[in-house]
């Protein structure tokens, strides 16, 4: 017989802002903000790319449809 499983899954989505390479020089490695445990999310956070831009993100929306993939205008 197969268990039920002792965890939930909450469907979530989530987007990232891609800065231009004219603000490459304002990191140079990942920041993370401090970690909630409450929010059992890790957060945006800053990414150097290696083409020069900079991630930010991601965002995150809970969603209540697990098969909605959706996307915003680019």
């Amino acid at each position: 017989m197969i268990e039920e499983p002792d965890f939930n899954v909450y469907p979530c989505r989530g987007e990232y802002l891609v800065l231009d390479k004219n603000y490459s020089n304002l990191i140079n490695s990942m920041i993370y903000p401090v970690p909630v445990k409450e929010l059992g999310v890790l957060g945006v956070h800053i990414t150097p790319t290696i083409e020069g831009n900079i991630l930010l993100g991601p965002s995150a929306e809970f969603i209540d449809d697990d098969d909605d993939v959706s996307t915003t205008k680019k």
